[in-house]
């Protein structure tokens, strides 16, 4: 059985091989210990079966003896210990990010890895300072934490994006930080200070550290800017918080004549200030501002001379265009968009699909599935060309096209590609993961629409599940569990339940939400 808690954990030594364990009752199990977690607020171990499968076993379930073996395990008196454990082995993070900074993805084993080792890291954190929670850590320990739960935002947003801007630990972590910047004035360190900075009210420090970027890494600069402007600037924040460390900071249209030893660069910074302009307007949903200025970028930007940079900023107008309900001038664009990738990169590379799959996206959204298809088709058949078969970006692909064939009522040939992707996405990321709840929310639809009503419900209500587990590890609600309560809702009454069974069913499987 799995539990739908998903607690902080604390790591024990993994005893590393199948042991006996016994319960009160004086019944025996061959477990492997996996490592200390919670089950309804009490200390429990997760253990592996030998079946795979995971369990939760609460600490008083055991007998007093392997009670006492499980809970006992903690190593204890140097709380707090100077030279509090670092993880053991940064240069995965190191290794990670240079690829990023080389504009290389990384592949979903090179997350995993990265994800992997960050938990321990924590755990080893949490075991080390006898808590669980990282707001309680010694100054250093939370420091060195806070730091890299940062690179781990760039190394893997969606899972680890919050921590600059919702986290609780970015509130107690300024101090520390300033300090690590007297001391050696490291980049990314000036770079972990601007989100914490701008949330006590220090627009100041924010705005001089990030000047500070400009001159010493543009990289982590251009960084820090798309997340101010796409995650730090949201309708819970001061509106003109941002405009005022823009003044601040200068992020601001400065012409100035191109170097005449290299006629041939884009004008860059320009581009890069006027986009971050943009983007400020755009998540304050003034699309037509928006539009206006990542114009004037455009502008700046020679689609002979500076294809790719011409490309990308014609593609954030013609999304932008969409969300405003512009969609003659979006098509047209993305039309010319796809032409200059193809001449630029070349007609099956990564970059034209990428035009090819919002475009081909774009047309499902209004209905117009027959002009969608052979667009889609054409972008999964790059994906597969460009990308190994089990590559996450092909079950992306794969269910793009799927949907086209349920909505135009050809589910046989749409199950076994969402069956496909459902089983590469439980490979790249796990069986606890919004992509796997995703595909199986996928598969019980197209089961849905060929009236297998029970096995549609068995997967949405596994899709829901999953949504549960991966919001309360979160800390925050997935922004598609409230489709699949409704979806599951629906299905549920169409099954014969009443509006109240079905709530209470639904009920029962958030309630570990509820109480977080």
């Amino acid at each position: 059985m799995k539990s739908l808690v998903v607690a902080i954990a604390l790591t024990l030594p993994t005893f590393g091989a199948f042991e006996t364990w016994t319960n009160k009752d004086g019944r025996e199990a061959k477990l492997e210990f996996v490592r200390m977690t919670e089950k309804d607020g009490e200390k429990a171990g997760e253990f592996r079966m030998a079946d795979g499968v995971q369990v939760v076993i609460k600490v008083s379930e055991f007998s007093a003896a392997d009670a006492k073996r499980l809970a006992g395990s903690q190593p204890t008196g140097d709380k707090g210990k100077p030279g509090a454990p670092l993880p053991a082995n940064p240069s995965l993070y190191d290794a990670a990010l240079k690829k990023i900074r080389a504009g290389r993805e990384l592949t979903a084993e090179e997350k995993a890895k990265c994800n992997t080792a960050h938990q321990q890291y924590f755990d080893d954190l949490c075991v080390k300072n006898e808590t669980p929670l990282n707001t309680q850590f010694p100054e250093k320990d939370r420091t060195d934490y806070y730091i890299y739960s940062v690179k781990m935002s760039i190394i893997d947003f969606n899972t680890h994006g919050g921590w600059p801007f919702q986290s609780d630990l970015r509130l107690m972590v300024l101090s520390g930080l300033k300090k690590r910047i007297e001391e050696n004035n490291d980049p990314f360190v000036v770079f972990c200070s601007i989100f914490p900075a701008l949330d006590a009210g220090e627009q100041e420090y924010a705005a001089q550290s990030f000047n500070k970027l400009l001159k010493a890494d543009v990289f982590l600069a251009d960084l820090a800017g798309q997340w101010l402007a796409n995650h730090w600037c949201t309708a819970e924040k001061n509106p003109t918080t941002i405009q005022t460390f823009l003044q601040a900071t200068g992020l601001k249209l400065t012409p100035k004549s191109d170097t005449p030893s290299e006629p041939q660069q884009p004008r860059n910074k320009e581009i890069r200030s006027l986009v971050f302009m943009g983007d400020v307007e755009y998540n304050q949903k003034h699309y037509p501002k928006a539009i206006a200025i990542y114009q004037q970028a455009l502008d700046l930007a020679d689609k002979t001379v500076a294809p790719k940079s011409w490309s990308d900023v014609a593609m954030i107008i013609a999304k932008t265009q969409h969300k405003a309900e512009e969609w003659k001038k979006s098509e047209t664009l993305l039309k010319e968009i796809i032409r200059v990738r193809e001449e630029h990169y070349g007609k099956e590379t990564p970059e034209t699909c990428d035009a090819l799959t919002y475009y081909g996206n774009a047309l499902y959204q209004r209905k117009q599935y027959v002009e969608a298809e052979p667009i889609i088709r054409r972008a999964l058949a790059i994906l597969e060309k460009n990308r190994s078969g089990d590559h996450p970006e092909v079950a992306t692909g794969l269910q793009n096209l799927a949907w086209i064939l349920h909505f135009t009522d050809r589910m046989v040939e749409a199950e076994p590609l969402m069956r496909r992707a459902l089983t590469i996405n439980k490979n790249a990321y796990g069986k606890d993961d919004p992509h796997v709840a995703y595909s199986l929310y996928c598969l019980a639809m197209i089961h849905g629409g060929t009236k297998r009503l029970p096995e549609a419900e068995v997967l949405m209500r596994q899709s829901l599940e999953m949504y549960v587990a991966c919001s309360v590890a979160a800390g925050k609600k997935d922004q598609d569990l409230d489709m699949v309560v409704a979806k599951y809702g629906q299905l549920l009454v169409k099954m014969g339940d009443t509006q109240k069974q079905a709530r209470e069913k639904i009920d029962k499987i958030t309630d570990p939400l509820l109480k977080k």
